[in-house]
This record gives structure tokens, sequence and C-alpha cells, in this order.
């Protein structure tokens, strides 16, 4: 289901960037995961959707994946939020269906940014851009629920 999903479409403040090769990429990025959340994974759950629940899952993760791979390339990473919300969508997808070795990997790394000291650069607090509280403790739960679950089932 998608309780574990992060679902929030991700918005940036274009004033506040130089338009350059990272912002371009960037902005692709963020539009890659909006695609991929609105038109396919909450789709995924969908009863009145076309796609079959797979199909819609597994063209979320290559958007999910074509994302991850641009913010990998900016040369000064400048959206956490982003990033960590692509680990848990991620995560999720790959648990979703049954690829748990593959689930675990994206959110082991979810768990050390989330629980990296505040003085970690992945501890930015404030913008649109950066990880709320509330967001980092949501990220923690859902990393602990899926790998909970998958121990259950196994």
């Amino acid at each position: 289901g998608t309780s574990n999903l992060f679902t929030k479409a991700i918005t940036l403040d274009l004033e506040q960037f130089n338009y350059d090769h990272d912002t371009q990429a960037l902005f692709s990025g963020v539009i890659m995961f909006n695609t991929a959340l609105t038109a396919f994974h909450l789709n995924a759950y969908d009863p009145c959707h076309s796609n079959s629940r797979t199909e819609s899952l597994q063209r979320a993760l290559e958007l999910y994946s074509e994302a991850t791979g641009l913010m990998l390339e900016l040369s000064s990473f400048q959206d956490f939020r982003l990033y960590m919300a692509l680990l848990n969508n991620v995560g999720h997808i790959y648990h979703e269906l049954g690829q748990f070795e593959r689930s675990r990997k994206y959110l082991e790394q979810l768990s050390a940014m989330c629980l990296m000291d505040e003085s970690g650069s992945s501890c930015l607090f404030g913008s649109d851009n950066v990880v709320a509280p509330e967001e980092k403790e949501q990220f923690l739960c859902n990393c602990m629920s899926l790998q909970a679950s998958h121990g259950a089932a196994a």
C-alpha cells in the first residue's frame, strides 16, 4: 500500500537558483520525481487505473532511477529532501515488488541520512528544498516499517 510512500510533490523556489548545469539537472530530477509519483506510483494503487500495478510500479521506478542518477551527477548537492524522497520511494517499490535486498539498500542509505548528527550536511531544515523534522521522522518510520514487514514475512 501507500502508507510508506512519500506522497508530497517536490517544489523549488526558482528565485534561489542560478541557471546552470546543476540547476537544470535538479529541475529535471524534480519533474521526473513528480511525474513518477503522480502518474505511476500512486496510480498503481488506483483500481480505476488501466495499467497493471506492476507495470505502473516499474514505470515509476524507471523515472525515480533517472532522477536519482541526475542527483548523483550534481557537482554540489542541492536538494536533500528530493534525494531522500527518491530513496524512500525506490525502496518502497522494490519492497512492493518483493525485491527485499534491493529495497534494503535504499532504505539503509535513507536511514543513514536521517540519523546524521544535526551538524551533518543532510540535516538542513527550514525551506522547501530541505528536510523538515517531521519528514525526517516519517522517513525513519518508513524504513523501520518496511524492513520489519520484510523480516516478518521471511
